[in-house]
């Protein structure tokens, strides 16, 4: 079976038997798509060039060439999961390239771990932030809602 990298900045597949909803999984520029992804997402992702087939991929996110602004080494493959201190050093500093997270200083896998810990709590309080802000605008369309209900009500 073909694998497939991520050529986009990123793409969200489900993972599971094709007429279930599956698991989503997140799966980030120059990362194999898992085992396991719906045939139709898989496809979707094809016909709209956001991954390709391992040896396109490789030629196209090689050779240190800047992708979407990002320096990609093409010695580097980035592990499956989450950072963790068990990653080598080049491994850890492409997987921030590749989510265009600044090390700053950061020179250690220490310190770009918590570079990195730091940089994914940010963006799940800005998604919590954002979600927040989704349900506060459905809160005041559902009080406008029910107010224009009761206006017809009474007339």
């Amino acid at each position: 079976m073909t694998k497939h990298i991520v050529t986009a900045g990123g793409v969200i597949v489900h993972v599971g038997k094709q007429n279930e909803a599956g698991v989503a999984v997140h799966v980030y520029q120059g990362e194999y798509l898992p085992a396991g992804v719906i045939k139709s997402d898989l496809e979707h992702c094809l016909r709209l060039n956001l991954i390709a087939p391992e040896d396109e991929a490789v030629e196209e996110l090689a050779g240190g060439h800047v992708v979407e602004g990002h320096v990609v080494d093409e010695t580097v493959t980035v592990p499956a999961g989450e950072p963790s201190d068990k990653w080598k050093l080049p491994e850890l500093k492409q997987y921030a390239a590749n989510r265009s997270i600044e090390l700053g200083s950061a020179t250690t896998k220490a310190d770009i771990l918590v570079v990195l810990a730091d940089a994914e709590t940010a963006a799940k309080a800005e998604a919590e932030r954002e979600r927040q802000a989704e349900l506060a605008k459905l809160d005041e369309a559902q009080v406008e809602a029910d107010r224009l209900a009761a206006e017809q009500a009474q007339a």
